[in-house]
């Protein structure tokens, strides 16, 4: 007889996996009565030939394995027929619990496996982790449906509502107020709103299986689609579905269109999405890499270790993505970054506050007059860039960073606290602006002298680029005032008349925000990430359409964040002999 295995912290002794593509599945027992305790058998398939299974997509939530399910052994190969003991007690999270006893309804008794990751993998035997969790879109794709379970508190009762939601029949709901309110915190809030399954890593790739349902509260399963058109139909004139919550949208579309439906298009991830998707929920941090490998086929090149530093995984997802699109670069971490990674480096985990004009690409921007990216990385992890200086912060003349509010703005936020918000931070470039005119107007050295008249030019013209050049809305009657800012046919110099609080806020306030204002030794006016400092300096790179700001380290250069300034954005400091550019260690 084989030597029992240690007992896992489940309590369940693993017997190792009979070969590099073999997956274990749950054979759940059937009950007469809902209440009686759970039992299966655990066998070993191979995933080429693994029979029907269904997957089931959950949120451990923290919880800790407390629930037992009696284990027999079955046709288990591992254990032979003298064994004293031969079933065990596996111990379950109450919501992974709370799943099988649904489930154990509809297919409990006939011979159809589940595959559940807290159960399926040894999670305390690394090697075996490292494996499966390689495995783990072959997993879900080869699953003949993918079984979502948002919880006993958010899953819906039966599929009724989202049916009757879905096909669009509730639309009077929009014009009664009581009756929406009523729906919407009895019905469609729980498990769209509430439900903490959106916010999590691993259930972008599960959810988006063609075939993925949502698990109802009677054991009923209803279509992932019906659910996604439900919620539109409830949103519809009201607001737009949260960010989390469209992407498993699109992604399973994307699916879908891959299975041969036409009705949906392959929905392809922007550039600017990375940076959200990866900072969902994740109980390990190196899962921000992990859950997405089947998302994006450059995490799918960064090998699945958790025995690895979590700074090397990251590390090496940043270059890979910048390989295919430098313009990840944006959400590099800095030097300062306590991963030990290159500054170059993205903290894949990291929570993110305020999301900066560089996230979602909502502002154009030419800095290096349109040209292809050029980067290469050497064997120390070095990245080299090529581009030009186009500016260096004044070492007076840099704020301090612009208030940032967008962690404290909810649905509940009153319009009056959103505007005061808004005054703090308006306010706080405003002053900025004077501050560092009068300081500059006062100054005795010739060189500063020239920055007073410059500086409320450099200012509007800014402000009119970022006005003109972007994707959100800007009225007619603030177009005319920005135009007539930068004629300004009376020649007035007064600093308060040229840029005045009108002027500042032609903008949304997230353009501003979480930044810090600079000019440079010329007196061109910008604002950049939060880690910039006095002296600096503002490069334009081959492949990059904004600014990036950059810090010298002995003989190379570390990255401090994008920047927008005053004559740069659209390519006019791009040099026209490209032999003018030169390669940039970055470090």
């Amino acid at each position: 007889m084989t030597d029992p295995p240690p007992t896992t912290d489940n309590g369940y002794r693993y017997y190792p996996l009979l070969g590099p593509r073999a997956i274990r599945l749950i054979m759940l027992h059937g009950s007469v009565t809902e209440n009686a305790p759970l039992c299966c058998e655990i066998v070993d398939t191979d995933l080429e030939d693994p029979g029907e299974y269904s997957a089931l997509s959950y949120t451990w939530g923290g919880e800790s394995p407390s629930l037992p399910m009696t284990v027999m052994p079955g046709n288990n190969k591992h254990i032979s027929g003298d064994d004293p003991s031969p079933s065990q007690v596996l111990l379950l999270t109450p919501n992974c619990a709370a799943a099988l006893r649904i489930l154990r309804r509809r297919i409990g008794g006939t011979g159809r496996g589940i595959w559940v990751d807290a159960v399926c993998i040894n999670q305390a035997d690394h090697s075996e982790k490292n494996g499966q969790v390689g495995l783990m879109a072959e997993i879900y794709q080869a699953a003949g449906d993918v079984v979502v379970w948002l919880g006993g508190e958010f899953a819906p009762r039966d599929t009724r509502t989202i049916r009757f939601l879905s096909m669009g029949w509730l639309k009077w709901v929009r014009e009664v107020k009581p009756q929406g309110h009523f729906l919407k915190k009895r019905l469609i809030a729980p498990f769209w709103e509430w439900a903490p399954y959106w916010n999590r890593a691993w259930t972008v790739q599960e959810a988006a299986h063609a075939g993925a349902v949502l698990l109802c509260k009677d054991s009923g399963v209803i279509e992932i689609e019906a659910v996604f058109d439900a919620v539109w139909t409830y949103c519809e004139g009201r607001r737009v579905p949260g960010f989390n919550f469209v992407m498993h949208q699109n992604l399973y579309e994307g699916a879908r269109r891959l299975a041969g439906d036409t009705r949906f298009g392959v929905w392809g991830f922007g550039r600017w999405d990375v940076a959200n998707v990866a900072a969902k929920g994740a109980s390990d941090p190196r899962d921000r890499v992990f859950a997405l490998r089947s998302v994006y086929p450059e995490f799918g090149m960064v090998d699945v270790d958790y025995g690895r530093d979590v700074g090397g995984v990251f590390a090496e997802a940043t270059r890979r993505m910048v390989e295919k699109n430098m313009e990840v670069l944006f959400e590099a971490a800095g030097m300062d970054n306590t991963l030990g990674m290159p500054s170059w480096g993205v903290d894949w985990a990291s929570e993110r506050g305020h999301d900066g004009f560089w996230t979602y690409g909502w502002l154009k921007g030419l800095a290096a007059g349109g040209s292809e990216a050029r980067c290469r990385f050497d064997d120390d992890g070095r990245l080299y860039l090529t581009g030009v200086v186009v500016g260096r912060v004044h070492e007076r003349f840099a704020s301090e960073v612009i208030p940032s509010f967008s962690g404290e703005i909810s649905n509940t936020t009153e319009l009056r606290e959103v505007r005061r918000m808004d005054g703090v931070i308006y306010g706080a470039v405003s002053s900025w602006v004077y501050e560092v005119s009068a300081a500059a107007a006062e100054a005795e050295s010739p060189s500063e002298t020239e920055l007073v008249d410059g500086i409320p030019a450099s200012v509007v013209r800014l402000i009119n680029y970022v006005a003109t050049e972007n994707t959100f809305h800007v009225s007619r009657r603030t177009r005319a005032l920005l135009q007539s800012r930068l004629e300004n046919r009376d020649g007035t110099r007064d600093i308060r008349r040229i840029v005045s609080d009108d002027i500042v806020r032609s903008l949304p306030t997230a353009c501003y925000e979480g930044s810090r204002m600079f000019l440079t030794t010329e007196g061109r006016f910008g604002w950049a990430h939060a880690r910039l400092e006095p002296g600096d300096l503002i490069c334009a790179f081959a492949g990059l359409m904004y600014p990036m700001a950059v810090r010298p380290k002995g003989s190379s250069y570390v990255v401090v964040g994008p920047a927008v300034l005053d004559g740069v954005m659209d390519g006019m400091r791009w040099p026209a002999d490209e032999d003018e550019l030169e390669e940039w260690e970055i470090v």
